[in-house]
C-alpha cells in the first residue's frame, strides 16, 4: 500500500488500518523498502507527522511487524501540507536539551547566537521524531549530563523511548511535567536524575518499562503509584 506525497515540504499523513491487524510497522521510503527506524504502532487509526526530504517522492509502507520486506496490507490515507513554526531558545531554553534535539533532527535551533541557521529546527521536526531520544552516547550519539530543564520535550509526542540518565532534575525549573504530554512514550530511563517523585508520569498510559533507580528521594510510596490500574502495560 503506497501513497505518493508532494515532493517537498512538511506533510501530515493520517492512516487507518484494518482492525484485525495486531502488529505492524510504519516506515517511510523512496524505493519500496523501509528507510530509517520504523514507527511502532497497533491497530486502529494512527496519525504520523513527518518531514519530506526535498525533491524526493515518499511512500508510506505498512507491513507485518515481524518482517522486513513483507507484502503490503490494505489501508487508506491522505497527505496534508503543514506550516512549520521555527523553534527558538524561548521554546527550548535548556542549551543541552537543544544540543540533543539538534543531533536527532540534524538541524539547528534559531537562537540569539545563531539567528539565521541554514536548516532551522521546527515544531514539525520534533513531532516527526518517532523512535528514541537518549543522552548516553549510544550508537555515536551525544553524551549529555547537563540538562536541567525539559521545556520543549512536549513537541516530541511521537517518541517512544526516552533516556535521560545522570541529568539533574532536582531544581524547581526542571519542568518534568512535560513528559506527561509525550503520550507515545512506552519506555522511560531516568537513572540517577535526582528525582523527588514520579508525578511526572501521570497520563502516560502506554508506559511499558520504567527505570528510576539511583534517585535517593524515590521511596516505596512512589513506586506503589506505578500500578496496573494506572499503567496497564507496565512490566518493569
Amino acid at each position: 500500500y503506497q501513497i505518493t506525497g508532494p515532493s517537498t515540504g512538511y506533510l501530515e499523513m493520517t492512516i487507518s488500518v484494518p482492525g484485525n491487524i495486531s502488529f505492524y510497522y510504519i516506515a517511510f521510503n523512496t524505493n519500496g523498502s523501509p528507510a530509517g527506524p520504523p514507527v511502532m504502532a497497533g491497530p486502529g487509526p494512527q496519525t504520523i507527522t513527518m518531514a519530506a526530504p526535498d525533491g524526493q517522492v515518499l511512500y508510506l509502507v505498512i507491513a507485518p511487524f515481524s518482517t522486513t520486506n513483507a507484502d503490503l496490507i490494505s489501508g487508506s490515507g491522505s497527505w496534508t501540507e503543514l506550516t512549520p513554526n521555527y523553534l527558538t531558545e524561548t521554546d527550548v531554553p535548556d542549551a543541552e536539551l537543544r544540543t540533543l534535539l539538534e543531533y536527532y533532527t540534524g538541524k539547528e535551533f534559531t537562537t540569539a547566537a545563531n539567528p539565521t541557521p541554514a536548516n532551522p529546527v521546527t515544531d514539525l521536526d520534533l513531532e516527526a521524531l518517532s523512535s528514541e531520544l537518549r543522552t548516553d552516547g549510544y550508537n555515536g550519539g551525544p553524551v549529555i549530563t547537563g540538562i536541567v530543564n525539559l521545556t520543549g520535550l512536549e513537541y516530541c509526542d511521537n517518541v517512544h523511548y526516552l533516556l535521560l540518565n545522570d541529568n539533574n532534575f532536582s531544581g524547581s525549573g526542571a519542568n518534568l511535567s512535560v513528559i506527561s504530554q509525550m503520550d507515545s512514550l512506552d519506555t522511560v530511563d531516568m537513572v540517577g536524575c535526582s528525582l523527588e517523585n514520579l508525578d511526572y508520569l501521570s497520563g502516560i498510559s502506554a508506559l511499558v518499562q520504567l527505570k528510576v533507580w539511583g534517585n535517593s528521594k524515590i521511596d516505596a510510596s512512589d513506586i506503589q503509584t506505578i500500578t496496573a490500574a494506572n499503567f496497564p502495560n507496565i512490566h518493569s
